[in-house]
């Protein structure tokens, strides 16, 4: 994390198997000016590449196909990654609970619901 006049985030994750949702959380983001990077991966070799850096300080992701596996593998790779959890999966709040990611939000996701929970990561 950059200290100065807002705090900010070194490189935020988002590795949603959907692009579309990485596209808009992407804009969330850089809009609030909450990292100095922003990766945005589907696949998970390259998510476990990056992951594999060190550089990471958040991992945004869902539960739906590969999610659980990625967060396994972030949180046993690097346990101070802070972990963010959008799901509207049925039993998505049971898989979270499971994890325990830092924070878990049910999509569907505000704009303002999910800056808010990357806020209060910094």
């Amino acid at each position: 994390m950059q200290e100065g006049k807002k705090k900010k985030f070194r490189t935020i994750l988002l590795a949603d198997s959907n692009s579309s949702t990485n596209d808009v959380m992407r804009r969330y983001i850089k809009n609030e000016k909450l990292a100095e990077e922003i990766i945005s991966l589907e696949n998970r070799n390259e998510q476990e590449e990056i992951l594999r850096t060190g550089a990471v300080d958040v991992l945004v992701t869902g539960l739906k196909y590969k999610g659980f596996g990625i967060v396994k593998f972030a949180k046993e790779l690097s346990p101070k990654t802070k972990i963010v959890i959008c799901s509207g999966s049925v039993n998505s709040e049971d898989l979270a609970r499971e994890i325990q990611p830092n924070v878990f939000i049910k999509k569907p996701v505000s704009m303002g619901e999910f800056i808010k929970a990357v806020r209060s990561l910094l």
